[in-house]
């Protein structure tokens, strides 16, 4: 029998489910690895802040407590400048500018006879226009000092009045020119001792000594003229002088501060201030 092409029937189509969205579950070994580095970065900001709280202030507390009493002592050493102890036998020059020619040298006994030959010996080396500063001491290396010098020399100067008023460490030196060999004597004052007391006493001791020649190195004759006001060149200074026959001869004392500066010259007087300014 013939039978017409019939098409065959196409089977039922199939529904299409969407598409699942599938979670790729991680492997084992990559959640450790990634465990240990959150680990690792917790564990580092932990310590961080440790280090930045805890360890930082007090390394920096200690380094300050270390260093803190030598940076104190440093500023309080360049603060305080203590003042110079004088020994008894330990010489402090007067002058404040530095003289070249300085010597040391033994007078034993102490007389005045003694005292101008020793000065002489020693003035022999002196160029004309300087001044040489001496330091005299006796035999047992003792520093000779000025109470006990100036009362030698001059007798109307009572030694222990003298030593309450003036620092026994006093300069002595010598000028030379062309008229000979002129000693000096510069001596502090006490900080105790009164200004006007101690003038008034050194004038009235000094001017009515009978053994002024002593000051000298030689006899510079006698004089019957008195004590005369000068100046010596600064307005706030002012000078006693007295003018003996011996040419050069003038013995010349005032006051520079608190210092008594006795010259048996004038140009040796001057001499002496420049060295005192």
């Amino acid at each position: 029998i013939f039978q017409p092409n019939v098409p065959t029937p196409l089977p039922p189509l199939e529904k299409k489910q969407p598409p699942t969205a599938k979670i790729a579950k991680p492997k084992g070994k990559g959640v450790k690895i990634l465990l240990i580095i959150s680990g690792i970065l917790i564990l580092g900001i932990i310590l961080g802040l440790i280090g930045y709280y805890v360890i930082a202030p007090l390394v920096f507390s200690l380094k300050k407590t270390a260093s803190g009493p030598e940076k104190e002592s440093v500023q309080k050493e360049e603060a305080v400048v203590p003042t110079p102890e004088i020994k008894p036998d330990q010489y402090l020059s007067l002058f404040k500018t530095f003289l070249p020619l300085k010597e040391e040298v033994i007078i034993s006994p102490l007389t005045p006879e003694n005292f101008k030959s020793t000065l002489t010996a020693s003035a022999n080396l002196v160029a004309e226009g300087n001044l040489k500063e001496l330091i005299i001491r006796d035999n047992d290396q003792t520093l000779i000092g000025f109470s006990k010098l100036i009362s030698l020399l001059l007798p109307e100067l009572n030694r222990e009045e003298i030593a309450g008023m003036f620092a026994e460490n006093f300069t002595l030196v010598i000028f030379a020119d062309q008229n000979g060999f002129w000693p000096g004597y510069i001596a502090q004052l006490k900080p105790t001792a009164t200004i006007i007391g101690s003038r008034a006493l050194v004038k009235e001791k000094i001017e009515s000594s009978r053994y002024l020649d002593n000051l000298f190195l030689e006899n510079p004759g006698s004089t019957a003229v008195a004590f005369k006001d000068g100046r010596t060149g600064s307005p706030t200074i002012s000078i006693r002088y007295l003018v003996f026959p011996k040419t050069g001869a003038v013995l010349n004392y005032g006051w520079v501060n608190n210092n008594l500066v006795i010259s048996t010259s004038y140009p040796g007087f001057t001499a002496i201030l420049e060295k005192l300014r």
